[in-house]
C-alpha cells in the first residue's frame, strides 16, 4: 500500500516519467519510430499512471488515441485529471498568465513557504478540486498552519520520549480503565493501515494529510487530558508507549507525503 501511495507523491516514478516522455515527443511531432515506442510502452502496459491538467482535454484524447494506435488497450492508461492551483496572499488571488510571462515557478513557491509546506498544501486537497493555496497561512509557524501543527505534535512526542526514557521496558499491565481521550487516540492509530490502503486504492494522498491532522488533534486532546510524565508508574509506562506509537504513525504519514518529521521545534 505504501508503494502504491508513494507512486502518487513521487513524480520520479519510472512509469510516469516514461509516459510523460513518450507523450511529449508525440505532441511535439518529433521522430519516434513505432517499433521503439511500442517497446517502451510495453514495459509499462501493466499500468500507466498519467497526470493531466483539466484544460488539456485535446492532449488527453491524443494520448488515448496513441495507445490504441500502438495496439494496446486504452484501459491500461489511468488518467488523473489535475485541477488548477490558485495562489492567495492576504486574501488576494495572484493573477498569472503564461502568455504574459507572469507566473510563479515551483522553485519560487518553495523559496517562499518551504518545501514541507509546499508539499502539504498541494497534497491536502483532492486532485479533482481546485486548490486555493493560502501563502500567508503556509508561512505561519502556529497551530493554524496544519503542516506545522502535525510536525509540532511529532516534535512534542519526541521530547516526551526523551524526557521519560525512550527504552521500551517490560510489558505494561494496569487495571485502570483508559481515559476517553486515550481510547480515542488508540482507535485513531488503529485506522492507519486502512487509511493508507484506501488512499492508495483511490489515488487520494489528501486522505493521508487529513488523517495525519486528525491524529495530531487526537494526540493533543490526549496530552491535554492525560498526564504522561507525572502519572503513576504503570500509567506513565503505558502512556509513553502510546506516545511512541503515535509518533511512529505521524512520522510514517508525513513521510508518505514527502514532509519531514522534526525531532524538535519552537512554537509562537
Amino acid at each position: 500500500a505504501r508503494d502504491g501511495l508513494a507512486k502518487l507523491v513521487d513524480d520520479r516514478d519510472w512509469r510516469s516519467v516514461l509516459a510523460s516522455n513518450f507523450a511529449g515527443k508525440m505532441h511535439r511531432g518529433e521522430s519516434y519510430s513505432k517499433q521503439f515506442a511500442a517497446t517502451e510502452l510495453a514495459r509499462a502496459v501493466s499500468g500507466l499512471l498519467w497526470h493531466a491538467m483539466a484544460l488539456e482535454s485535446r492532449l488527453i484524447k491524443q494520448r488515448i488515441g496513441a495507445i490504441a494506435a500502438l495496439g494496446h488497450d486504452p484501459a491500461c492508461l489511468e488518467l488523473l485529471i489535475m485541477q488548477l492551483v490558485h495562489l492567495v496572499d492576504s486574501g488576494e488571488r495572484a493573477q498569472m498568465s503564461k502568455r504574459a510571462g507572469d507566473f510563479v515557478t515551483l522553485d519560487e513557491l518553495i523559496e517562499d513557504i518551504g518545501v514541507d509546506a509546499e508539499r502539504w498544501f498541494l497534497l491536502e486537497r483532492s486532485h479533482e478540486t481546485t486548490i486555493e493555496l493560502d501563502l500567508k497561512l503556509a508561512r505561519e509557524e502556529s497551530a493554524e498552519n496544519p503542516v506545522y501543527y502535525v510536525q509540532y505534535a511529532h516534535a512534542r512526542i519526541a521530547s516526551l520520549l526523551a524526557r521519560g526514557a525512550a527504552e521500551a521496558g517490560p510489558e505494561v499491565s494496569t487495571d485502570e480503565p483508559l481515559h476517553a481521550s486515550e481510547r480515542a487516540l488508540v482507535r485513531k492509530l488503529l485506522e492507519f493501515p486502512a487509511e493508507v490502503a484506501d488512499a492508495a486504492e483511490r489515488r487520494s494522498p489528501h486522505r493521508i494529510a487529513s488523517y495525519a491532522l486528525s491524529t495530531a488533534q487526537a494526540f493533543s486532546a490526549f496530552y491535554r487530558d492525560c498526564p504522561v510524565l507525572d502519572a503513576g508508574p504503570e500509567q506513565r509506562a503505558l502512556r509513553l508507549r502510546l506516545c511512541a506509537a503515535t509518533g511512529q504513525v505521524l512520522a510514517r504519514s508525513l513521510d508518505l507525503l514527502g514532509v519531514s518529521a522534526p525531532q524538535s521545534m519552537t512554537r509562537d
